[in-house]
């Protein structure tokens, strides 16, 4: 294994643990971190947040597919010798 492989994936195991950790203790943190109206406004303004992010991922995924699958097109296409 190379040094960059090594490394690449250390930070991909550092950068779960602490997706977890936040994904953890965010709810909380947010909750302290402002004064709000009641615990109702604050899972509402959490569950648009929620919302909100699914709907983002949910593009995120099928724009790199979508990418993924325009590039093997193309690969397929130039390593088959198809000439126009």
């Amino acid at each position: 294994m190379t040094a960059e492989r090594s490394i690449t994936r250390r930070i991909l195991k550092i950068h779960f643990i602490i997706g977890i950790f936040y994904g953890l203790k965010g709810n909380e943190w947010a909750y302290k971190n402002r004064a709000w109206w009641s615990i109702a406004d604050f899972e509402e303004t959490q569950k648009r947040w929620a919302t909100a992010t699914a709907v983002l991922l949910s593009i995120q995924i099928m724009s790199i597919l979508t990418f993924a699958v325009i590039l093997g097109g193309t690969i397929a296409l130039m390593m088959s010798g198809y000439n126009h």
